[in-house]
């Protein structure tokens, strides 16, 4: 497996794509070569690009076991958007991926609330995984926001990990559609100063959560999410 040194100094990796597998109605479940040395904190995110697709790498969270020998991400396809994950779509096993080495802010400090919208729970899989395969996912809790269920990824994983701590907000649920915004966290999440909060999804809706949660007396130490 090739590597070239990008011009700021970073490594790029050139793995192929070992298997590929549908996970939910728009989600990808994709198993990639792990490059020699490579190493991640779950939580962690690489750039990943499509060669000569003329799109701009874009950052995804590796979900394996940091010891597994292959990597594994979920992919979300955002086919309206006509970019990066449409290319990643039409990608075939046997084809070759750009990878940047891993890099970010969400790490697992201690016992909290985790809290994601779409594609955002792939950091939280990877932590979550993590410390059930030391027994100590237990106290966590996860609110994960999608539209419909069938656009979650690994429900059931999360159920078996968490049990009744897994929470699902579906926001175009035929029976009891909700929304993970202040009405229901009010409702739904007791604050406490001994958890941390792990927030993951689009901008406007971690801005929105840090709101919430720094009007609820939340110092920012205790609030974990990628710095933008």
């Amino acid at each position: 497996m090739n590597k070239t040194t990008t011009k700021g100094g970073g490594i790029v990796h050139t793995p192929k794509i070992e298997l590929i597998e549908r996970a939910a109605s728009n989600i990808l479940r994709f198993e990639i070569e792990r490059p020699d040395g490579f190493s991640f904190v779950p939580g962690n995110a690489v750039m990943i690009g499509v060669p000569d697709s003329g799109e701009d790498p874009g950052p995804f969270c590796p979900t394996s076991d940091p010891a597994d020998a292959c990597l594994e991400f979920f992919i979300k396809i955002y086919r309206e958007r006509d970019g990066l994950t449409d290319r990643i779509e039409n990608c075939l096993v046997g084809d070759t991926l750009t990878m940047s080495d891993p890099f970010g802010d969400i790490e697992f400090q201690d016992t909290g609330v985790f809290l994601a919208a779409g594609a955002g729970i792939t950091p939280f899989l990877a932590i979550l995984r993590q410390l059930d395969a030391e027994g100590v996912a237990g106290g966590n809790q996860l609110h994960y926001t999608e539209s419909n269920r069938m656009d979650l990824v690994q429900e059931e994983e999360f159920r078996q990990i968490l049990g009744n701590d897994a929470h699902f907000v579906l926001t175009k649920d035929d029976f009891n559609p909700q929304r993970l915004d202040s009405d229901y966290l009010d409702e739904e999440v007791k604050v406490s100063d001994d958890n941390f909060y792990y927030l993951c999804g689009p901008p406007g809706f971690e801005t929105d959560l840090v709101d919430w949660l720094v009007g609820k007396g939340i110092q920012d130490d205790k609030i974990v999410r990628e710095d933008r």
